[in-house]
C-alpha cells in the first residue's frame, strides 16, 4: 500500500504514481489537499486506487486502507525477469538457472535484482552500495565485491554473465 501526496519537494506524487504502474499494481491512494476534479480524475487516469482530499477523517481512511489491502491480497504477479540462463521472479524473491532454482541470501538477490533492472548498463559499487545497503552505510564499498563474488558461486556456469567493469562496477549480459 502506498500513501502518496501529489505535491511533494522534489518530484510530484503523480509522476510517482506513473512510475509505479509501470513496475507494480500495489495499492496507490493519494491524500493531498489538491481537491479539484480535474486533479482526481488525473489521479485515476494514472491508475490511482483512491483519491482521498485533505482535512480527512483517520477513521475513514483507516477503512479505505483496510478495504484496498483486503481486496489487493491474493493477486500475483509473475513478471519474471530473463537475462540470458538467469530468471528471476521479482514478486516471489526466486531465482532459476537453467530451469533449477537457485537459493540466494537476501544481499545477493537484492544485487541480481538490480543487475538485472539495469541488463547491458554499468552498475557503479556506489549505486549498488546505497540500494542495497542504504545510504547510512559505514563500511567500504568492497562489502559489493565479497558479495558479487557469493553471488557469481551460487549462479554456477551462469556466473559469466556477470561482468566486472574495471574501478566502476558490474554488468550484467546475456
Amino acid at each position: 500500500m502506498v500513501l502518496l501526496d501529489v505535491m511533494l519537494p522534489e518530484v510530484d506524487g503523480f509522476a510517482i504514481c506513473r512510475e509505479l504502474r509501470k513496475k507494480s499494481d500495489v495499492p496507490i491512494v493519494f491524500i493531498t489537499a489538491r481537491h479539484n476534479e480535474n486533479d482526481r480524475l488525473h489521479g485515476y487516469y494514472l491508475g490511482c486506487d483512491d483519491y482521498i482530499a485533505k482535512p480527512f477523517s483517520l477513521a475513514e481512511l483507516y477503512a479505505k486502507v483496510t478495504a484496498l489491502i483486503r481486496r489487493s491480497k491474493g493477486t500475483v504477479r509473475n513478471d519474471i525477469m530473463a537475462a540470458g540462463n538467469i530468471k528471476l521472479n521479482p514478486y516471489r524473491c526466486t531465482v532459476f538457472v537453467n530451469e533449477e532454482e537457485v537459493i540466494l541470501a537476501p544481499m545477493e538477490f537484492a544485487i541480481l535484482k538490480i543487475l538485472m533492472e539495469n541488463r547491458g548498463k554499468l552498475v557503479s559499487r556506489e549505486s549498488l552500495l546505497i540500494r542495497v545497503w542504504g545510504y547510512d552505510f559505514e563500511g567500504n564499498d568492497r562489502v559489493v565485491d565479497n558479495h558479487v563474488k557469493k553471488l557469481r558461486k551460487a549462479l554456477g556456469d551462469a556466473s559469466t554473465q556477470i561482468k566486472t567493469v574495471f574501478k566502476r562496477g558490474y554488468k550484467l549480459e546475456g
